[in-house]
């Protein structure tokens, strides 16, 4: 793409899919890693790396096509077994994949810089703005691939091997320029992609090869290698390279001579493929380096094939080893007419679906499916008369339509394009067939371009924030099981068939599918939105609230204070339709907000395992309820504690496998990473198997560092003790590491759970495990509370943190140590007042002190619990959170505002520092009240 009409939205969509492709990459990698047999994962992996680099190759983001290029090639080689899976190997490509990670973030920032506010387009080049090394690394991953495996020679006629075609390469001044760009010898799109296929076709034709000299009488390989050979000469002749292009055919020619058993297969003739491939990859090789194709070496080359190939027009000798394995199938007139009958009312259909489509008059489910038919009926009657472009053009655009079927919503706008380049295709190939019984080629470059459309639907089809249904696309190209129940599809379409029949039962089965796509899928249509909008939407939400509640009161108002019951009765009636309403808008929009935490939860995969590695300990990570949803402003401020938890328990919490073994555990420690709902609260734990946390040990430590009393060290609980692990700079590690050790983590995890209204608990058994538990809130935007009045002032208290509320006898309250405290059912529990912490004076307390009983309401704070005595318990409300301005969002005790039905403002309660207001001043908090 030239960089003066670089283009902001196809920018910003190649950011999205990449981000979407190495969300799951991570995860794979380390899955293949336990499953080095896993191929379809494998696939997965390559598809992914596959797309960027197309991706980048089109925009001509260098480094990132570059980098993705070398990974491709490692991850090809494991694919077709030519390496074997290793710790090492997956080490290498993640390290890739970080670097790849860190070019998209840079891509990203200085696309915002580039563009500017409202900008479309620009001219810039953002491999120049690039400041990420990527040559370590492409080293590191070019290092991966072995030594191609080299060839005998047992030929008792040793044919004439012409001079190195490397080296030759590079003597020559007999050159021709190709596929150069912008005048600077940059690779076009077409010449990248024409690369990576040659790359893709010479490894196969070599192990093919090298596999034909062990089975010469093998005639599927004989075809592959065929089919080979013809697809690179098809494309080399598209891109004008002569030189290339003419070596292919002529080794084409005598693989032609092996398929039609004129030649003998021989270790002679093989040597001399041998040497056509040698100078193949020399071509291509010049070509990658410079953009040349070159002519040195080929006449040689192409001179010896052309003697070999010269006779297949004597008589076909005997071959001896093993009679041929299959027949070829002659096209005579009477199969080429069957199959052109077959064919003709799919390729009808092809084309009623594409005239809908660009006259925008898609039905999606039924023309889809229509659509999935003619190619699968077009493939199955290629295959029988082994009609490979046929055959390869039906198997791509099946493989785009079976995603399209399940998510219409991921059309594309190439799409229509596409389509309409194959039927023009279909066309030209059927009138060959029929006047001249073959094939004529199809343009690789339609080849290409399918391929990658199937990658940008797939992409589209399971990212979550463009599909709400997966779909994978099987290797194996079956019918999916619900698809197979409403997709007919005739077994032997090669049958002779009247035309008017198969016109009948496509129109049925047209109407058939329709109404099968309604049973078999069910597809909701997304689009993406900016998160601002959903930020925006859910504001507008919170004021209807606040709105609702107004109705509430205008309702009290006009029956207490009007007497007028029947108005306040239909104000009730239609405020319970506004709240039904308001509530329904609130979860849905709530529900688009909410993420799964598996998304958070995938990426500690790799972690632990560099972590397991660094410790040298072996260390399984179990991860349970993925599926659980939380709101995305939560989930992504949950990343750091969760890196902390996860650090301590793999540094300090699980043993070595020596001791472990010594102690009856199974050399492998278990770190458990799960989450679940418990009421209006989602709660994530991080456990482990490992030693457990010592309380002893723990209180010993924290009076070394002067951080508790002597007195505090003889009269603390165990519990508490164990809770220093949240103590600023505290730590008992006997050494630093570059893991932890160094106190500082564990109060930060504490905090940032504060700061998102939840908590953090701890539980261990020495010798057993530890258990770490953040509780969080669904969401930050809306909280129900109860409201609790002090004096002349309502508090609003979040229930999330709010055990239970009681009315006890002022006579109960006792004072043990100077501090009060009660008993509630064999617990004692501490007590402060509010109205004391927040320094309320007494005379606008409204003489609440003269009751018999005192409302209490028990907080949880961590593994115990503490009591707040208020004046009266009011009642329960679903707020609104509204941040408090500047000056006074530090205010200890106090997390923000919300208002009222009638207008008021009301304070919210922070129910942990309103603890850690139990030993704190509170006047500052007064001085808000007033104001």
């Amino acid at each position: 793409m030239s960089m003066e009409d670089f283009d902001s939205s196809i920018l910003l969509d190649f950011i999205i899919e990449c981000n979407e492709h190495l969300e799951h990459v991570e995860t794979d990698l380390l899955t293949l890693e336990k499953n080095p047999d896993d191929l379809d994962i494998l696939n997965t992996i390559f598809r992914a790396v596959h797309s960027i680099k197309g991706g980048a190759s089109f925009l001509g983001l260098k480094k990132i096509s570059q980098l993705t290029h070398k990974m491709e090639n490692v991850l090809d080689a494991l694919r077709k077994e030519k390496l074997a899976v290793t710790s090492e190997i997956i080490d290498t490509i993640l390290e890739g994949i970080d670097v790849l990670i860190q070019l998209i973030e840079e891509l990203e920032v200085n696309a915002k810089e580039a563009f500017g506010e409202g900008d479309k387009q620009a001219n810039i080049d953002f491999d120049e703005m690039s400041e990420i090394d990527i040559e370590t690394i492409m080293e590191k991953v070019e290092a991966i691939k072995s030594t191609p495996a080299t060839h005998s020679t047992s030929s008792s006629e040793p044919v004439a091997q012409p001079s190195s075609p490397v080296s030759a390469i590079q003597k020559t001044e007999e050159q021709e320029q190709v596929g150069t760009k912008n005048g600077e010898g940059a690779l076009s799109a077409a010449l990248t992609v024409f690369l990576t296929e040659s790359n893709e076709i010479l490894d196969s034709l070599e192990q093919n090869l090298m596999s034909l000299e062990e089975n010469k009488s093998d005639k599927e390989l004989i075809n592959e290698l065929f089919r080979s050979m013809h697809n690179l000469k098809g494309n080399a002749r598209y891109l004008g390279m002569a030189h290339t292009e003419k070596i292919s055919h002529h080794m084409e020619n005598v693989l032609d001579g092996f398929r039609e058993s004129k030649l003998e297969v021989s270790s002679e003739i093989i040597d001399l493929l041998f040497t056509g491939f040698d100078t193949l990859k020399a071509l291509i090789q010049a070509i990658t380096d410079t953009g040349i194709d070159t002519s040195v070496g080929v006449e040689q080359v192409v001179d010896q094939l052309k003697q070999i190939a010269g006779k297949k027009n004597e008589p076909a000798p005997v071959i001896k080893e093993e009679p041929q394995a299959k027949a070829e199938v002659v096209h005579n007139d009477e199969s080429v007419s069957i199959f052109i009958t077959a064919v003709s009312q799919h390729l009808k259909n092809l084309i009623n679906v594409q005239n809908r489509l660009e006259n925008n008059q898609l039905d999606a489910n039924q023309d889809l499916e229509i659509l999935l038919r003619a190619a699968l009926g077009m493939k199955s009657s290629a295959n029988y008369m082994q009609f490979n472009a046929v055959r390869e053009l039906s198997e791509n655009i099946e493989n785009i339509v079976r995603v399209l079927v399940a998510n219409p919503a991921a059309i594309t706008p190439a799409f229509p394009l596409l389509l309409k380049r194959c039927v023009e295709t279909y066309e030209s190939i059927f009138d060959s067939i029929k006047t001249q019984c073959k094939e004529v080629d199809v343009d690789p470059l339609l080849i290409a371009d399918l391929m990658i459309e199937t990658n940008s639907v797939t992409s589209r089809a399971v990212a979550k924030e463009t599909v709400t249904k997966k779909v994978a696309v099987d290797e194996g190209r079956q019918i999916p099981p619900q698809a197979d129940q409403d997709i007919h599809v005739q077994a032997n379409e090669n049958k002779t068939e009247d035309t008017n029949n198969d016109q009948k039962d496509a129109s049925s089965g047209e109407q058939k599918s329709s109404g099968a796509a309604k049973k078999g899928f069910s597809v909701e249509k997304t689009i993406r939105v900016d998160q601002s909008k959903l930020d925006s939407l859910m504001n507008l939400i919170g004021e209807l609230i606040i709105s609702r509640n107004s109705f509430n009161s205008i309702s009290r108002k006009v029956e207490t204070e009007y007497n007028v019951p029947e108005i306040a009765k239909e104000i009730k009636a239609a405020t319970h339709m506004i709240g039904r309403i308001s509530d329904e808008l609130q979860n849905t929009i709530m529900g688009v907000r909410m993420l799964p935490v598996g998304t958070v939860f995938n990426k500690y995969t790799r972690m632990v395992r560099d972590l397991a590695k660094a410790k040298e300990k072996e260390i399984i990570l179990h991860i349970e309820g993925e599926d659980t949803e939380l709101d995305k402003t939560v989930i992504e401020q949950i990343g750091d504690p969760l890196v902390h938890l996860i650090r301590n328990s793999a540094d300090h919490g699980i043993e070595c496998t020596e001791e472990r073994l010594k102690n009856g555990k199974s050399p492998a420690g278990n770190l458990y990473l799960r989450a679940y709902h418990e009421g209006n609260s989602v709660v994530i734990e991080v456990e482990d198997d490992g030693a457990g946390i010592s309380a002893e040990k723990m209180k010993k430590k924290a009076f070394e560092k002067g951080l508790i009393s002597e007195k505090e060290f003889n009269t603390m609980t165990e519990q508490a003790a164990v809770e220093l692990i949240f103590l600023p700079g505290f730590s008992t590690a006997e050494k630093v590491s570059n893991i932890s050790g160094r106190g500082v983590g564990m109060d930060v995890v504490r905090n940032n759970i504060t700061k998102l209204n939840g908590r953090v608990t701890v539980q261990t058994q020495i010798g057993k495990g530890t258990k770490f538990s953040m509780i969080l809130p669904l969401t930050l935007a809306i909280v129900d509370t109860i409201m609790a009045r002090v004096g002349r002032n309502v508090f609003a208290i979040p229930l999330y943190a709010v055990a239970e509320t009681v009315k006890v006898d002022r006579n109960g309250i006792k004072t043990i140590k100077n501090n009060r405290a009660f008993n509630l059912r064999g617990n004692v529990i501490g007590i402060a007042s509010i109205a004391e912490l927040f320094h309320i004076d007494a005379e606008k307390r409204n003489g609440s002190d003269i009751d018999d009983s005192v409302s209490i309401v028990i907080i949880n704070s961590g593994s115990y619990q503490v009591g707040f005595i208020v004046d009266e318990l009011l009642d329960k409300q679903e707020v609104v959170i509204k941040p408090l301005i500047d000056f006074l969002a530090s205010i200890t005790g106090i997390s923000g505002a919300t208002i009222l039905g009638d207008g008021s403002i009301i304070l919210i309660i922070d129910p942990t520092e309103l603890v850690e207001l139990t030993t704190k001043s509170g006047e500052r908090v007064q001085e808000l009240i007033e104001t």
